[in-house]
């Protein structure tokens, strides 16, 4: 793909766009600064907030292993990547009626329902990476992706800076517990799939198919290469 200049950064504009909400939404679901704090309220234990990271690295790990095998065979990933987006702001939306609008269960059952949550949030992510890294990768030039990532990443976690203002507001608004952090996952639920608008314009090229294979067999083929 002999991508014009201008369009390269046109499209690496549009991608920035999709991850300022992005980093807004990461910093209202902030594993570091909001969870522990959140669960801690709830009642959990040391051992489940142990469990966050735990979560975390396993739902966002073994899901990109299938990936490839869902969307080889396309030629145009664009849409794949905005549905992606879209439904990864449900759990948290989710997570917002259950801890704004649901009675109260006992705190062991809140637990539960946030680290089943959680869970599923990453999972989701955990599949949708790769295929956004693909197509970021697909619809920039070659020469300047190293370039693109870090420009994207760097307007991310600028934004990340806003969304922990946002989190210092909704949290210390007067909403009593847990309602004001429920307001926090609606908005980082609505910020996600909101993001995905700016998909649209991104100019994207037909490209060449490939069978699904097996995703294990995949991996260990590609980890003995790499060996």
């Amino acid at each position: 793909m002999n991508l014009p200049l201008a369009a390269h950064w046109r499209d690496v504009g549009l991608l920035l766009s999709v991850e300022c909400f992005w980093g807004i939404s990461l910093a209202l679901i902030s594993m570091v600064a909001i969870l522990p704090v959140f669960l801690t309220h709830l009642g959990a234990s040391n051992a489940a907030l142990g469990v966050l990271p735990i979560i975390w690295i396993l739902a966002s790990s073994v899901p990109g292993i299938f990936a490839s095998s869902y969307t080889s065979n396309l030629t145009h990933r664009k849409r794949a990547v905005i549905v992606l987006h879209v439904l990864a702001g449900i759990p948290w939306v989710f997570a917002a009626a259950w801890f704004g609008l649901a009675p109260r269960p006992a705190p062991a059952v809140d637990i539960a329902v946030f680290l089943a949550t959680w869970g599923i949030a990453w999972v989701w992510m955990g599949f949708t990476i790769p295929v956004w890294i693909n197509f970021v990768g697909k619809v920039t030039r070659p020469e300047l992706r190293a370039r693109s990532f870090a420009t994207i990443f760097f307007f991310q976690t600028l934004m990340g800076a806003i969304g922990g203002w946002t989190a210092s507001r909704v949290l210390g608004s007067g909403l009593p517990f847990p309602a004001n952090y429920a307001v926090g996952f609606l908005i980082a639920g609505i910020c996600m799939a909101a993001g995905a608008i700016f998909f649209l314009p991104v100019r994207e090229e037909p490209s060449e198919t490939s069978e699904p294979g097996q995703p294990w067999a995949a991996v260990v083929r590609n980890a003995k290469e790499i060996w």
